[in-house]
């Protein structure tokens, strides 16, 4: 552990590759901090309710980062990156396009090699929890979660100096249907990473849409070729 860590940071995940892959981790592997790996629902649970273990408080990798950026080396904003003077703006136009489905929007400190990621929610554990409750009883099940999206309002943090987040930005200005359509796909893909997607079918439609886009500006390209 690095002197002066106050804390025991924590990530559950299915397997050893899916936990290395995290883009949770990301800022923890460049600072060279540990991260325990826990598989089971059950560990992650534990863990989680425990808190503290010998004077180590017990955090998941997607909580807070301000110790880590005590800890290690700060976030710095690259000059190919979204431009500062527009980061406001296009904030609010990713919170405006995503809705109610996210309490807000804030540019990461955590990210290196990902475009987004979501914090401030439930775990994926007690969201496998609550499936299983949905199937026994829903009246039941809907209560819980009304109450757990009060208690954990989900923020998406974009990274500013990733491409996808930079030409999103661009696109915005020209086409702001489609730049809408890709921060939604954005902010799903990065439920799906945090393992907290209820429905991943609502997606399918918005992909297929992006496929036919893609197709036709291919076939475009290859008439412009001739």
């Amino acid at each position: 552990m690095k002197p002066n860590q106050k804390s025991i940071f924590i990530l559950f995940a299915k397997n050893r590759a899916e936990a290395d892959m995290s883009p949770y981790c990301e800022l923890f592997k460049k600072n060279e901090i540990p991260v325990v790996y826990l598989y089971s629902h059950n560990d992650d649970l534990l863990m989680r309710g425990i808190e503290s273990y010998k004077g180590f408080k017990i955090k998941s990798v997607d909580s807070s980062i301000d110790e880590v950026e005590e800890l290690g080396e700060k976030f710095e904003h690259k000059s190919d990156g979204l431009p500062p003077a527009e980061l406001d703006e296009f904030m609010k136009f990713v919170k405006d396009a995503i809705g109610s489905g996210v309490a807000r929007v804030t540019a990461s400190k955590r990210l290196y090699n990902q475009a987004c990621v979501v914090s401030g929610h439930a775990s994926s554990s007690m969201k496998d929890m609550m499936r299983m409750l949905e199937r026994e009883n829903a009246e039941q099940y809907n209560q819980i979660k009304n109450m757990m999206q009060q208690q954990n309002p989900i923020t998406l943090e974009i990274n500013p100096n990733h491409q996808m987040i930079v030409k999103l930005n661009g696109v915005r200005k020209i086409d702001e249907e489609v730049a809408k359509d890709i921060a939604n796909q954005l902010f799903e893909n990065a439920q799906v990473t945090a393992g907290i997607i209820e429905d991943p079918k609502s997606m399918l439609s918005r992909i297929e849409k992006f496929m036919g886009l893609a197709l036709d500006q291919a076939m475009t390209n290859k008439l412009l070729d001739k």
